[in-house]
């Protein structure tokens, strides 16, 4: 069953009529490349499926281990796309529509070098919002009312 991308419009509905929105971080330069249709790899599952607000960590990571993660043609491709960091920044919402098994025809869209026991996180309509300020946590962190009404399109 495909599943249709949603707008910035149908988003900004769910969020008034209450959606449920969880928090992810990544390392940059990874957290960029969601906006360019990147499946994001991660070592566990999740039965979570709906609106991410993704957020830049803090800190990102070092050059050599994104060579180490990606290969080094890949890695070239990564830091010709990326403009801007977003270190410390919420900065788009997107949707989580699967959560799989990686596979070896993944790791192209992926970005990563294939290895087996890894999940692929699959996103679709990411949206760019208005950046802010964002303390990450491990993991997914639910956002409570108050937080989500930070969440603002350019």
């Amino acid at each position: 069953m495909k599943i249709k991308p949603i707008t910035t419009r149908q988003i900004k509905i769910l969020l008034n009529r209450g959606a449920e929105v969880r928090a992810l971080s990544w390392r940059e330069p990874y957290a960029s490349m969601m906006l360019h249709g990147k499946i994001e790899i991660r070592t566990w599952n999740t039965d979570y499926r709906g609106l991410v607000l993704m957020c830049a960590s803090q800190k990102e990571f070092r050059k050599l281990d994104v060579l180490r993660i990606s290969g080094y043609n890949t890695a070239q491709k990564i830091y010709e796309l990326i403009q801007d960091e977003k270190n410390g920044l919420a900065f788009a919402i997107g949707r989580l529509i699967d959560s799989r098994r990686m596979k070896p025809e993944d790791a192209e869209r992926a970005h990563v070098i294939y290895r087996n026991g890894l999940w692929c996180h699959v996103y679709d309509s990411v949206h760019l919002i208005k950046p802010f300020t964002w303390l990450g946590t491990q993991g997914f962190k639910k956002l409570s009312s108050e937080e989500k009404l930070k969440i603002n399109f350019n």
